[in-house]
């Protein structure tokens, strides 16, 4: 939606998966627990499931050679681990012509409850943090050239 000199847009996701693939692969290895195995099963099937509503919106302004995004994101862990995460961040590109850009990106990440997640390259999902809870912050530069 174009507002003023730029565009909002938004974005809205419920991600659910009660019976991971990956489950299934690792349910023979239950056996070597024992006794063990239903409360390792339970760890693993809490770990392992999704159940989460995302929400994300941003702005996007572009002026001659200058373009800025300004964005938002809320992952709303409804697992009882609650592994919420909430992010934001700012890009700028300059174009220096048609195919040759430069980028600089600042992205914070506020990880609460067991959230582990970290900004990777361009401000995207990248790794996790040390900790649960703990927070993170990149910032990028980068010239980009599109053969």
């Amino acid at each position: 939606v174009d507002v003023g000199p730029g565009s909002i847009y938004g974005q809205y996701a419920t991600i659910k998966d009660e019976n991971p693939d990956l489950l299934e692969q690792i349910r023979p290895g239950f056996a070597l627990a024992g006794g063990l195995a239903p409360v390792v099963a339970a760890a693993y099937l809490n770990a392992l499931q999704l159940d989460a509503n995302l929400y994300h919106i941003g702005y996007r302004m572009t002026t001659g050679p200058n373009t800025w995004v300004v964005a938002y994101s809320r992952l709303d862990d409804k697992r009882a681990n609650n592994a919420d995460t909430a992010s934001y961040g700012v890009t700028y590109t300059y174009a220096l012509s048609k195919r040759t850009n430069l980028n600089a990106v600042l992205t914070r990440f506020n990880n609460s409850g067991l959230g582990q997640a970290a900004p990777g390259g361009n401000g995207f999902l990248g790794g996790v943090t040390g900790t649960a809870g703990q927070d993170s912050t990149n910032i990028a530069f980068g010239v980009r050239h599109s053969f």
